[in-house]
């Protein structure tokens, strides 16, 4: 069964992939239109999610239910903003379309990270104060 922590991780190699996989393409063809989207992809995708997963594992007190609903809300949070943005940078979505949806996985995104604060604080720093 797997393990919030390794999900976290798994999640975070696979927005490397891709956002590695767009960087190349971009590079290749010379058109940077897409960067945001690698950007994304590679800071919240890659390096967010792979620390989260490190952190869940460093403390592993921390797996219950808060830490599976910041793993659903950034995974959900972050494919939406990927997706809207690389519509919206290609040129099938106009802004005014792809603005809100932004909006939304942003603060999906950000109550996720609220959420593994809390649970941090709650839980990681009983145990700090008890060692």
């Amino acid at each position: 069964m797997f393990k919030v922590d390794k999900l976290f991780i798994l999640f975070g190699i696979l927005a490397a992939l891709g956002g590695m996989g767009l960087g190349e393409h971009m590079g290749a063809s010379g058109d940077l239109t897409q960067r945001v989207t690698h950007v994304h992809a590679l800071a919240l995708g890659w390096i967010g999610a792979f620390l989260f997963g490190l952190c869940y594992r460093a403390w592993p007190m921390l797996a219950g239910w808060m830490a599976w609903a910041h793993l659903a809300l950034h995974g959900v949070g972050v494919t939406v903003m990927l997706s809207m943005l690389f519509l919206m940078f290609g040129g099938g979505l106009p802004p005014q379309t792809a603005g809100p949806v932004l909006g939304v996985s942003a603060l999906a995104i950000m109550l996720g990270v609220v959420l593994f604060a809390i649970n941090f604080l709650m839980r990681a720093g009983r145990e700090t104060a008890a060692a």
